[in-house]
């Protein structure tokens, strides 16, 4: 079976290092084609070829955020590192039904 695929993953991770408190974001929207091959009943195989359409990742200080009252904020933060860029996309899978 083939298909067409597409994803959106957000990711915040918080950093201590030291006395400086920060928080790491991390985003990606992707998008590309899917292959479903089942070679027996018990296993099958998926796998992804695609492109990241976007591909973000900034750190900011922790108290540089948005309030869950004003998402608006969110476009007056400065990150303090900031790096975008796309890529190519492969992933497999193996699955086994027991």
């Amino acid at each position: 079976m083939l298909g067409l695929t597409t994803g959106y993953t957000a990711n915040i991770y918080g950093l201590a290092t030291g006395k400086a408190q920060q928080y790491l974001s991390w985003q990606q929207y992707s998008g590309g084609l899917i292959y479903d091959l089942t070679l027996s009943k018990r296993w099958n195989i998926n796998l992804v070829a695609g492109h990241s359409f976007l591909q973000r990742l900034e750190t900011f200080d922790r108290r540089d955020k948005a309030s869950l009252n004003n998402f608006s904020e969110l476009s007056n933060r400065r990150p303090i590192y900031s790096d975008r860029q796309t890529s190519f996309i492969f992933q497999a899978v193996i699955t086994c039904k027991l």
